[in-house]
């Protein structure tokens, strides 16, 4: 199994702190869908604990990040969405495709 930070992007949905790891353009449109109908998480998302076997759904539950304190760097995870609630789908897809191919630029290869 990878170790965390080979998994790929991790993704931190607020304000229920749902955390997806590896998301990937291509998984877009099932997060939006779940946010949309208020409907839980994607599960082959989630983080797999090894030692358990279920599925974490926030980050402060994954084994990693479970004692830390983000200080320095408290606020890098966090994208501001806009507060409107009349975004449309479409719109929404977007955005987030947007920011995964951002963050695929910025790793080192």
């Amino acid at each position: 199994m990878p170790r965390l930070c080979e998994r790929g992007p991790l993704v931190v949905i607020q304000p229920a702190d749902v955390c997806y790891v590896g998301a990937q353009q291509k998984n877009i449109p099932a997060i939006v869908d779940k946010l949309s109908a208020g409907d839980g998480a994607v599960d082959k998302l989630l983080y797999l604990d090894e030692e358990s076997g279920k599925r974490l759904t926030h980050l402060d539950d994954i084994p990693f990040y479970k004692y830390q304190k983000r200080v320095l760097l408290e606020n890098n995870v966090k994208i501001d969405a806009p507060k409107s609630s009349t975004i449309s789908r479409s719109a929404d897809i977007r955005r987030w495709q947007s920011a995964v191919r951002h963050d695929s630029r910025s790793r080192p290869q």
